[in-house]
Formats: C-alpha cells, sequence, structure tokens
C-alpha cells in the first residue's frame, strides 16, 4: 500500500522533478525556468525568498511522485484576485494523474497558504493543459475567467478563497 507523504524540497529532489515536468511541458526553455526557481529554493536565493516562494514534494515510498510550488501572487495573477493576500500556485505536477498525489499536495498547501494569512489563492492552466480544468473544479476551485499567460499562451484562471 502506497503512502504519500509531503514535505519541503531539497536538493536530491532537483533529478527525479525534472523526469516529472517532462511529462507536463514539452518545452525545455519552459523546464529550465521551472528548474532555476525551484534550484533557487533549495539554495535559499534572496529574490524567490523575497517572493515568498514555497515548494513542496509528495514521495510515495521514498520515490518522489509529485510536486507544488505556490508564492505571493505577481501583478499578472492579482488582477484576477479580490483580496491583497493572494497565493498563486505557480506549478503542480504529479508522476501518475488519478492516484491522489496531486490532490494531497493541493491540500497541504492550501493549509500552509492559511496558516500565512493568505485570504485567496489563484492559478493559471493553459490550454495545452484543459484535462486538468476538471481536477481544480474537483478541489472547488472557480474559473475566474480567460487569460494570456506571459508568454502568450492562452489558457483559464482558476480563484478559490481560504
Amino acid at each position: 500500500m502506497s503512502t504519500i507523504t509531503i514535505r519541503p524540497i531539497q536538493q536530491a529532489d532537483l533529478e527525479p522533478i525534472k523526469g516529472i515536468l517532462a511529462l507536463y511541458w514539452p518545452e525545455q526553455d519552459l523546464r529550465d525556468r521551472f528548474m532555476q526557481r525551484l534550484t533557487g529554493v533549495v539554495n535559499h536565493d534572496f529574490e524567490i525568498a523575497q517572493s515568498n516562494f514555497v515548494c513542496l514534494v509528495a514521495q510515495d515510498n521514498g520515490a518522489v511522485v509529485g510536486l507544488l510550488g505556490f508564492r505571493k501572487a505577481p501583478d499578472h495573477m492579482r488582477e484576477h484576485a479580490t483580496d491583497d493576500r493572494v497565493a498563486e500556485i505557480y506549478l503542480l505536477a504529479a508522476k501518475t494523474k488519478f492516484t491522489g498525489i496531486g490532490r494531497v499536495l493541493v491540500e497541504e498547501s492550501l493549509e500552509m497558504m492559511r496558516q500565512a494569512a493568505y485570504q485567496e489563492v489563484v492559478l493559471y492552466a493553459g490550454e495545452t493543459h484543459q484535462d486538468s480544468y476538471g481536477f481544480y473544479e474537483h478541489l472547488m476551485f472557480t474559473n475566474a475567467g480567460p487569460m494570456a499567460a506571459p508568454n502568450g499562451e492562452k489558457g483559464v484562471v482558476w480563484k478559490m478563497f481560504l
């Protein structure tokens, strides 16, 4: 029986995370940007710390099987929020879908956001990830409408009040 545990990201997690990211984002430059941020979290980079970036990993029987990164929402995401204390789920990926990994990561991160006094959470899901829309609805996120990401990709903003 599998037991999923959630913990903060560590240096040793970076290599297996590369493989998980490749399942969702075929663009190498985007994966490199994600890895740069995650490395910054591990190394306590000042700029990353300024955005209150937190990264959690899911572990199953000692193997990294998912990750979720959240941060204080940047300006382009704050436009979709109604509260000043808003967090953004920046990155969510699991090695396998429909196994509960994503749900556990989201639930743990929402609790951490509440403890950090965030009042609302937003996230962006591109059109290439439409298969995740039902997942967000199931978790009680509300579709806040269409948005183009900074790179121009069209998608949807989801939000939830904490």
